[in-house]
């Protein structure tokens, strides 16, 4: 059945077993790999503008609700940011971030702030 022994190679010479290779972990605060010329020639990541919503505004966004309607009103803001679907009246609350990247286009202007 199964032998201890290693078989031989193609060629009849017996086989050598694998070597097993140190491994070094990296000290303590540095990085696991060799800093790349990438790195050194980046830029920061230039923060994003802030955009404005106004209370009342008719917002449309990128994807249609369920219901079919694109446009939405603005009813809260705050952290997070609540909108009405003017086809439906179906009430969401949406993250600020979430909201930015999902705008396409404002429809309406609300007034402003004084």
């Amino acid at each position: 059945m199964w032998s201890t022994v290693p078989a031989p190679g193609r060629d009849g010479t017996p086989r050598m077993a694998p070597t097993v290779q140190a491994f070094t972990l990296p000290a303590p605060g540095r990085d696991s790999r060799p800093p790349k010329a990438d790195d050194r020639e980046r830029s920061p990541k230039m923060p994003r503008e802030l955009v404005e919503f106004r209370l009342g505004d008719i917002v449309r966004l990128r994807k249609p609700h369920p219901c079919g309607g694109y446009e939405w009103r603005i009813t809260r803001l705050g952290a997070d940011i609540g909108l009405r679907c003017q086809t439906c009246s179906h009430r969401v609350l949406l993250e600020r971030a979430v909201l930015e990247k999902r705008l396409k286009t404002f429809v309406l202007r609300g007034e402003p702030e004084t």
